[in-house]
């Protein structure tokens, strides 16, 4: 289903745009967004960075509330960059603005358990959905849980790719309590 930037937590998911293409990403912090790591570097050792990349809080089809923010650094992990290892397809963008202090940024939660049945969310900027660059939601549950990996059923399309898949963690839970809690990117 469609959702609408101006509200949290649609405002803390972000359009990603770089030379060549888009993905999404989600603050999670003040000045980091937490995106794939095939949204920032290309994979394997002969790969390369993104260039002229830019975050885009709570973009919907044409409006910009919280404007865009060209990024400071752009990070990965040696299992993407240098091995292309899907299970390491996870990447940060820094920037050099606190552009979360106003939109807002998803907490987060690592466990060594087994997520299958978990609810699994996920909201971002689908290539295949109309008006273009439109912010949409998806809502599963985890189906099979491997090492570094969960599987699930959401509705997603090429453009998702660095979506937050998350649940909201009731009030009182002992880590990431009362919200929106990263648990996997897509």
């Amino acid at each position: 289903f469609r959702t609408y930037g101006n509200t949290y937590p649609a405002r803390a998911v972000a359009l990603i745009t770089f030379d060549g293409g888009f993905c999404t990403g989600t603050f999670y912090g003040s000045n980091v967004v937490l995106t794939a790591g095939h949204c920032v570097h290309s994979g394997g050792s002969g790969g390369s960075w993104k260039t002229n990349v830019r975050v885009w809080p709570g973009y919907n089809a044409g409006s910009a509330p919280y404007g865009s923010f060209p990024a400071r650094t752009l990070h990965s992990v040696t299992g993407w960059t240098v091995s292309g290892d899907e299970r390491f397809d996870y990447g940060v963008i820094k920037l050099s603005t606190n552009a979360g202090n106003t939109v807002g940024w998803f907490g987060h939660f690592w466990q060594t358990a087994s997520l299958t049945g978990l609810p699994s969310v996920i909201a971002g900027y689908p290539g295949d959905k109309s008006p273009s660059q439109s912010q949409w939601m998806s809502v599963d549950i985890v189906r099979d849980t491997q090492e570094r990996q969960v599987f699930y059923k959401n509705d997603t399309a090429g453009g998702m790719s660095g979506s937050a898949v998350w649940h909201d963690r009731p009030a009182g839970s002992s880590f990431c309590a009362d919200g929106p809690c990263i648990y996997a990117i897509h």
